[in-house]
């Protein structure tokens, strides 16, 4: 089975991916490890926002709420933090059904309407390890969560982090990107002022909804930029290959985390008749049938692949 924890870069843009399996035998009381927790996560990075979507996200604890955590700072005076521009002071939990948050370095976290926040700012304890003994330590902090509840069976959520001290109204007004797809099988948008389209896929020989992407025969990450008859794809394998471990990661050997990476092909079926524009080592096969392109890309280390490709034009015949 493939793991899914890796990234793609495309020019200045790119995107992340995990598939969040907690394998690890449990412990006693599964507060640590819990191999039932399962949760599939991703982030676009377009421009000045980060799309963040989440599904799939489950486990079997009746215990405790499963949260999502937006962020996390120290309480400072100097530091003020906002939610829909008022000052956040309050000492006791906040809950809203969508808004944003404006954090200390600027950045807005916009939250679609209907998603129950939390947040609170207040005294937090925790534990130090210091002169090989734990002793309690306390803070005022600012935390702010999605909470899915306890014993979640397979939710979601959506939002976005907007750079530069951006107005969020605008974005909570109209959203700049759509999202073809967000389930087990894989996460995708399209964000059209971009000309973007972008997709982690999770599962292999799945059909995949909208856009170029048709399917693909192994876990990927792909991006497509779309300028007049030219195709730009960068395709990343997310998987190094390493050896599996399912045991607590800061045990893990040297022969695993020094291993040399594994490449694999990984092919991709894409809509319409493409020929890649230059020689790309990576580019194994390409092959058009049926008005489709057929790509085989020999993906290593994780390492992003660019193929510059064009549209056949309709005088031109035969495959590459």
């Amino acid at each position: 089975e493939s793991v899914v924890a890796s990234g793609l870069k495309q020019d200045a843009n790119g995107l992340f991916a995990l598939d969040l399996r907690d394998d690890v035998f449990p412990d006693a009381d599964r507060s640590l490890f819990d191999n039932s927790f399962r949760a599939r996560k991703s982030w676009f990075f377009i421009g000045d926002e980060i799309i963040c979507l989440g599904s799939g996200i489950r486990n079997n604890d009746s215990r405790y709420p499963t949260v999502t955590t937006l962020f996390q700072y120290k309480a400072d005076e100097k530091m003020p933090n906002y939610f829909n521009g008022k000052l956040i002071t309050s000492q006791t939990i906040q809950k809203a059904n969508g808004g944003y948050f404006t954090d200390q370095n600027g950045l807005q976290y916009i939250i679609p309407k209907g998603r129950s926040i939390s947040w609170v700012q207040a005294k937090q304890r925790s534990y130090q390890w210091k002169n090989a003994s734990y002793s309690l330590v306390e803070g005022a902090y600012l935390k702010a969560w999605l909470d899915h509840g306890t014993h979640p069976a397979g939710v979601g959520y959506e939002y976005i982090i907007l750079l530069h001290h951006q107005q969020p109204e605008r974005y909570i007004q109209s959203k700049t990107y759509q999202i073809l797809q967000k389930d087990q099988i894989a996460h995708s948008i399209r964000h059209i002022a971009a000309g973007i389209t972008a997709y982690a896929v999770f599962e292999p020989n799945m059909a995949l909804k909208g856009g170029l992407l048709i399917k693909t025969d192994a876990p990927v990450l792909a991006q497509f930029k779309e300028t007049n008859t030219r195709l730009q794809l960068t395709v990343a394998g997310p998987d190094i290959g390493q050896a599996r471990w399912n045991h607590n990661m800061s045990h893990m050997p040297d022969s695993i985390t020094n291993a040399w990476a594994k490449g694999k092909v990984i092919t991709l079926t894409i809509k319409g008749e493409w020929y890649a524009t230059s020689s790309i080592p990576s580019l194994v096969s390409s092959i058009v049938k049926n008005g489709h392109t057929i790509l085989s890309i020999f993906c290593k280390d994780g390492e992003s692949i660019d193929l510059p490709l064009q549209h056949r034009g309709e005088n031109t015949a035969g495959e590459d």
